[in-house]
């Protein structure tokens, strides 16, 4: 089985960008949308709150943060 995504920024600056482009993936019929986690850059967002309210505004699509950074992680 083949599955199409997109992957988002987690910039603060690109919130209204991430959401509108989580919403059209959504409504496009993708399957997926990642985010990359990266917790010691302070203009980033959170990697799984950001997936949160990613999937909070979607209706089908799933996500997953596909890098975490496990040090910073307890």
């Amino acid at each position: 089985m083949t599955h199409f995504g997109i992957g988002v920024s987690t910039a603060v600056t690109a919130v209204p960008g991430t959401l509108k482009l989580a919403v059209q993936a959504d409504r496009g019929g993708l399957d997926l949308i990642t985010v990359s986690d990266h917790p010691y850059h302070a203009d980033r967002l959170d990697a799984y709150a950001e997936l949160g309210v990613l999937l909070g505004t979607t209706e089908r699509i799933s996500g997953l943060v596909s890098v975490t950074n496990l040090p910073t992680r307890p």
